[in-house]
């Protein structure tokens, strides 16, 4: 800690307290000194939100309205239908018919379109508006094609999709183009078909280009109740901040309480692409002192990428502990500011100690002064501190401003969990597994295993979202991989955030990004899945380890990390060069890929194996363990690399690292035809029986839990560990880092197809409506039973609710019991899936039937 002379005692106690309180607001009944991190919330010189007075400018630069069938012609511009004929609207309304033209198949076009050719600049216009009647949901689809393509640019990249709801009004179908870095430039054609292949008949009645001020990214802090002016999820390639959003010259104001040793950082960006001809632009904070005048204490030039491209985020730190001592806990106030050209010399600074840190009315922070006879006269000039737009149109995105503060002795550990996907037990050597996972392992070595956890859910993100909210899947209503997040439900990032974490998280599939998810609400950063991340999590790590280095250089905060891991996921196995490193360095005995349909070790029913699967031509059961232990052992090395980002930033001693899976794998477990293979549906133990590793700094090094644990209680427990108070609907959440005692857990299936109890050595579990995820031939009741006895029956080849059947009442009884008695916080909330989203579920396995 900072050593003060005795003269500042009374000043730095008083300090304290304004902290102790402004911690306690949030939440935080655990030792209150320990936090130093404070997040900002810039507003307007008049307390606006940027976000909301930006979203609310909207200009109409062009637009086209369709009458009549008979005046298209006349109407309809530089539009032209492609592959459709136009009608007259239906029952003699304005506007025009359109229906799909006879299918040629050389063409291979599938929809109806309008083809604009022109020359358009692509920096006036940030979205495209259709009005259409459209009976069935779906999706529109926009191309263009830029005047100076790249040599790296992909058509699909060229690409934009708007879901929509069928019905018998007339509805917009917006694509909003302001945050798609190919939208740039000049474009020479559009070519859009409103409903893309929802209809082979739709109703248009107008197209528009127009500009808007702002379009919000996912999850805006104020959907959720909270006062927060930010603008939501945004960021270039995926890597996302939350944002405040602001024009050049307007400068935005948040009001701060200084900790000892203040640090406020900033993520910063200029949004869109810098075109053929790049201007720097600068940047900079302010600090207000106890009298009102700014001090700048950061400031740094932007320079926009020399291939004309987006650009990526910068970080601007400020030192402020010297203002922080001469404030001492009184509130102050934090400037942003941004204007275009490189940053001034030193003498022309002297125009800042002339603009109070008081609010003024208006956007505009200009100062003025008044003449003798009244009339208002220039202040100093202005025009190049950032301090002189009107807040029209967006030119920066501030992400998620901090400030930071001296951390104390007995300080809050950060938190890392890190989610492996499809990873069952017995893959990993801590657990009896090869003995091809060694960074997990040492993991485990060094810290708490949990020899019994289960997974509330089958499915990836129900899943997640339970281990994310401390709820099961009836009590939180996401339900499938199609669905997102209830705004009621309160995530983990929301409850340490409020409680002074700064919060990231890095994905690497689909259906856990932040705006498909809702999973991002209460991050500061969050990384979409990067290209590839699915079968490789490399770029995953990649953004972590710069991550990590950023937050070291800026100065050391607390902070709740979530990264999530695919690789072992279906298709096994890593790529051939890395794999055949593995083959040698382990010395693995390579199985051959086939063996006769008949022989034991043959691999069973499965799509997998079919012509263009990852596991054509193979029959040996074998071999596809093989690839994938694989898998698992990749994800085992990003674990490791992660794992020593850690240790060589320092953060180690003070962060507890936490090692699950969202579910295991079923590899031939099964009872007759349901035999599930390479896959995860049903609720046998291989699918719900899942790792859990726990390395708390300094505590309880190498110990086994032997207790049957849930991975619902993972946050109610972490909360404890930190002191921080839980939402008041996980009152009943268990304790994992204090005495357990044996205990039945509880899970579901996708969809709440299935409820299942593990109770001592029985699995139990029974259908909730017909069970159709296995096929329409394999189909099995409502209400149908199972009942296991793990130990004797590891294959779970013996299905004894029959044999059984009073023991199966009183676990169906239990199982029944416990669903209805969940309190339901959420809603099952459909996720607005477009229709190349949903390709890329149908790919991974995750059809709509299947869920």
């Amino acid at each position: 800690m900072l050593r003060l002379p005795p003269v500042r005692t009374i000043a730095v106690l008083a300090l304290a307290l304004v902290l102790a309180l402004a911690l306690g607001a949030c939440g935080n009944d655990g030792p209150l000194p320990t936090q130093r991190v404070v997040h900002l919330d810039p507003r307007l010189a008049d307390g606006r939100s940027p976000a909301e007075a930006l979203a609310a400018v909207r200009e109409v630069v062009r637009e086209w309205r369709f009458t009549s069938a008979e005046a298209f012609d006349a109407e309809r511009g530089g539009w032209r239908v492609r592959n459709g004929e136009v009608r007259p609207a239906r029952g003699g309304a304005a506007g025009v018919g359109l229906r799909l033209a006879d299918y040629d198949e050389a063409r291979g076009l599938t929809a109806v379109s309008l083809l604009f050719q022109g020359d358009l600049l692509a920096a006036d216009v940030t979205a495209v508006e259709v009005d259409v009647i459209v009976e069935r949901d779906g999706a529109g689809v926009l191309r263009w094609v830029p005047r100076e393509p790249r040599p790296d640019d992909r058509a699909a990249d060229f690409r934009l999709e708007a879901p929509f709801a069928g019905g018998a009004e007339v509805q917009t179908v917006r694509f909003p183009l302001d945050s798609i870095a190919t939208w740039r430039e000049r474009v020479v054609s559009l070519d859009l078909a409103p409903v893309g292949g929802a209809a082979a008949y739709f109703e248009l009645r107008a197209v528009r280009f127009v500009r808007t001020g702002f379009t919000p990214g996912a999850q805006p802090e104020s959907e959720f109740g909270v006062d927060a002016g930010d603008g939501g999820l945004l960021g270039v390639s995926g890597d996302l901040r939350r944002v405040w959003p602001s024009d050049l010259g307007v400068p935005l104001l948040a009001d701060a309480v200084l900790p000892l040793g203040a640090r406020v950082t900033v993520d910063v960006t200029v949004p869109g692409e810098a075109g053929a001809d790049p201007v720097p632009t600068s940047v900079a904070l302010d600090v207000a002192d106890a009298d009102g005048a700014w001090h700048e204490v950061a400031r740094r030039t932007l320079t926009p990428p020399a291939d004309g491209g987006a650009m990526a985020w910068s970080s601007l730190t400020g030192d402020a502990s010297a203002l922080a001592e001469e404030l001492a806990g009184e509130p102050t106030r934090v400037r942003l500011r941004a204007w275009k050209g490189a940053a001034l010399a030193g003498a022309d600074e002297r125009a800042l100690e002339l603009v109070p840190a008081a609010p003024s009315s208006g956007t505009s922070n200009a100062p003025s002064t008044a003449k003798a006879d009244g009339a208002a006269s220039p202040g100093p000039d202005t025009s190049a501190l950032g301090l002189d737009g009107t807040l029209e149109r967006t030119g920066i995105w501030w992400g998620a401003p901090l400030v930071l503060g001296e951390l104390h002795a007995d300080r809050r550990p950060n938190i890392v969990l890190v989610t492996l996907d499809t990873t069952r037990v017995d893959a990993l050597g801590l657990y009896g597994g090869p003995e091809r996972t060694p960074h997990l392992d040492a993991i485990g070595a060094a810290g708490l295993v949990f020899d019994q956890a289960w997974a509330p859910c089958n499915s990836t993100l129900p899943s997640h979202t339970s281990i994310l909210t401390g709820l099961h899947v009836p009590a939180h209503g996401l339900v499938d991989n199609r669905s997102q997040l209830d705004p009621n439900v309160e995530t983990m990032a929301q409850t340490l955030r409020a409680a002074g974490y700064h919060t990231a998280a890095a994905v690497s599939v689909q259906h856990l990004q932040a705006g498909y998810s809702g999973l991002g609400r209460g991050f500061d950063h969050y990384l979409d899945t990067q290209p590839d991340a699915v079968i490789d999590g490399t770029p995953t790590l990649d953004v972590v380890d710069d991550w990590l280095a950023e937050w070291e250089r800026e100065g050391d905060r607390p902070f709740f990390l979530w990264v999530h891991l695919f690789d072992p996921h279906t298709p096994y196995g890593p790529e051939a060069e890395w794999l055949a490193d593995y083959t040698e360095r382990y010395g693995v005995e390579v199985p051959p890929r086939t063996v006769p349909v008949e022989d034991p070790r043959a691999i069973g029913r499965t799509n997998y194996t079919e012509p263009g699967e990852f596991l054509e031509g193979i029959t040996n059961h074998a071999y596809a363990e093989y690839l994938y232990q694989a898998g698992v052992t990749f994800a085992d090395e990003l674990v490791g690399r992660l794992d020593g980002a850690l240790a060589r930033g320092g953060l180690s001693e003070h962060t507890a690292l936490v090692i699950t899976a969202d579910h295991g794998e079923a590899m031939g477990e099964g009872e007759g035809t349901n035999q599930i293979w390479y896959d995860h549906r049903m609720l046998y133990d291989p699918i719900l029986h899942v790792p859990l590793i726990v390395r708390l700094p300094g505590l309880r090094t190498g110990e086994r839990v032997t207790e049957r644990v849930s991975l619902v209680d993972l946050a109610p427990s972490l909360y404890g560990l930190l002191g921080v108070t839980a939402p008041a609907v996980l009152a009943d959440g268990r304790d994992l880092f204090g005495p357990l005692a044996e205990r039945q857990v509880h899970f579901v299936h996708s969809n709440n197809a299935q409820i299942g109890v593990k109770d001592g050595v029985e699995t139990f579990f029974y259908n909730t409506s017909e069970y159709l995820q296995l096929g329409r031939e394999l189909a099995t009741p409502a209400g149908h039973r199972w009942l296991f006895d793990a130990q004797a029956d590891p294959a779970f080849r013996t299905n004894l609710a029959a044999t059984q059947a009073a023991r199966a009442g009183v676990l169906h009884q239990t199982a029944e019991s416990w669903a209805a008695s969940r309190v339901r916080v959420g809603d099952t909330v459909r996720a607005e899936l477009t229709a190349s989203a949903s390709a890329t579920l149908d790919e991974l396995g995750y059809t709509e039937d299947t869920e």
